[in-house]
């Protein structure tokens, strides 16, 4: 009788342990992915400055000036769109349920942050004017928007080996009213 108390002691004891071991492991494994993803942002940082230091023949007296600049620009940028992009990834409301009030409620959000998106940009303008010339300016944007079309190209477009009945990340699409 003893025996068999110590035994369903021990198993419970087991029992109650192994969902805690579960949740570390599971821990171990999101903070290696976490710690993967931080290694690759970092890797494409790198080319990125890489990409355009080379495109934009910045001067050294230029390039001392420019890349703080750009990487408070790169930083407030990030925390803005993070914003959005988080709030795309898990939508708070289905939209099938969706009262117009919170629809304008969420619209006048993402207006907000698009808005202070654009004066971020308007400001890291006039920022960049006082270190280069307007040409270089001109130029980066370009070189920007190449280096993200390179990225893609080297990464693979997702959205080319969708099915036609799947939406963003391989998702089923949601049925849509038909247009009028």
């Amino acid at each position: 009788m003893k025996t068999i108390a110590k035994t369903l002691i021990i198993a419970i004891s087991v029992l109650m342990l192994y969902p805690l071991q579960m949740t570390a492991q599971d821990e171990d494994v999101k903070n290696d992915k976490e710690k993967l993803m931080a290694e690759r942002y970092l890797k494409m940082q790198q080319l990125k400055i890489a990409y355009i230091t080379g495109h934009l023949d910045l001067s050294i007296e230029e390039a001392e000036k420019f890349w703080p600049v750009y990487r408070k620009y790169e930083a407030e940028r990030n925390e803005i769109t993070s914003d959005l992009f988080k709030r795309f990834e898990r939508p708070a409301v289905d939209t099938a349920e969706l009262s117009d009030a919170e629809a304008k409620k969420l619209i006048l959000q993402r207006l907000e942050e698009e808005r202070a998106l654009v004066e971020l940009k308007y400001q890291s303008f006039n920022e960049y004017l006082e270190i280069l010339p307007a040409a270089k300016i001109y130029k980066l944007f370009e070189v920007e928007n190449r280096f993200r079309r390179h990225l893609m190209e080297r990464l693979g477009n997702p959205h080319d080996k969708m099915k036609p009945e799947q939406g963003a990340r391989g998702k089923p699409m949601q049925e849509r009213a038909p247009r009028r």
